[in-house]
């Protein structure tokens, strides 16, 4: 028997109907990465070899975040920022102590 139009036989749903909003995946939460990036990143304000390690860190957590489609870009680029800035900032520092320790006559 031919169903009236826009009616289905019992229990099929019609179609263009669903089971509520489409999926759109998990994003996956917050890069862990991109935490310890930042942590070390303001980390090394206080212990200056954590500044490094925050560079690497962040690169690592910048491709994870591209691979696995989760949260915390801002994170990962803010402490590979403070990492590299830091670590030039320490390095210009201890440049600066070595030529003037140099420079500087002993009169022991």
């Amino acid at each position: 028997m031919q169903q009236p139009y826009g009616q289905q036989p019992y229990g099929q749903q019609p179609y263009g109907y669903g089971y509520g909003y489409g999926y759109q995946g998990s994003s996956g939460g917050t890069n862990s990465l991109a935490t310890a990036a930042l942590v070390c990143g303001l980390g090394g304000l206080v212990i200056g070899i954590t500044a490094p390690v925050a560079i690497g860190l962040g690169i690592a957590a910048l491709v994870q975040i591209k691979r696995r489609n989760q949260e915390g870009k801002g994170m990962a680029i803010a402490g590979l920022a403070i990492g590299a800035i830091l670590t030039l900032a320490y390095l210009a520092l201890f440049t600066v102590m070595i030529i003037l320790g140099a420079s500087s006559s002993s009169d022991y």
